[in-house]
C-alpha cells in the first residue's frame, strides 16, 4: 500500500495581503463613521444647551420682567449650570449671550 504525501500549505503572502486590505478598508470606514456620528452628536448637545439656556432666559423674563444682563444671571434656572454654558465640543468654549437681543450663540455650533 502507497501512501500519497499530503502536503499542508499555509497562506500565500498576496492573499495575506489582500486580507489585511480588505480589513484596512473595513476600519477607515467604521471609523470615519464614529467620528462622524460623535461630531454630530456635539453639535445636537450644543444646541440642545441654547435651547436650554433660552428656556431659562424666558423664566427669568417671566420673573423680572426684563433681560438677564449676563449668562451668569441664569444659573438658579438650570439644573448642571457649568456643564450647559460650555459647547460640548470639549475645547472649553463658553456659550455667548447678548443682553440686547436676548440670543444665545455658540462660535462652533451656529443655529
Amino acid at each position: 500500500m502507497v501512501r500519497e504525501a499530503h502536503q499542508d500549505h499555509g497562506f500565500s503572502l498576496i492573499e495575506l495581503m489582500a486580507v489585511i486590505a480588505i480589513l484596512a478598508i473595513l476600519v477607515a470606514i467604521a471609523f470615519l463613521s464614529y467620528t462622524a456620528s460623535t461630531s454630530n452628536a456635539r453639535r445636537i448637545a450644543c444646541l440642545h444647551n441654547q435651547r436650554a439656556l433660552t428656556d431659562s432666559i424666558l423664566e427669568y423674563q417671566l420673573e423680572y420682567n426684563a433681560n438677564p444682563n449676563e449668562v451668569d444671571d441664569l444659573e438658579p434656572y438650570i439644573r448642571d449650570f457649568d456643564r450647559v454654558v460650555k459647547c460640548p465640543n470639549g475645547d472649553g468654549v463658553l456659550l455667548e449671550y447678548d443682553s440686547a437681543t436676548g440670543l444665545v450663540t455658540c462660535d462652533n455650533h451656529p443655529r
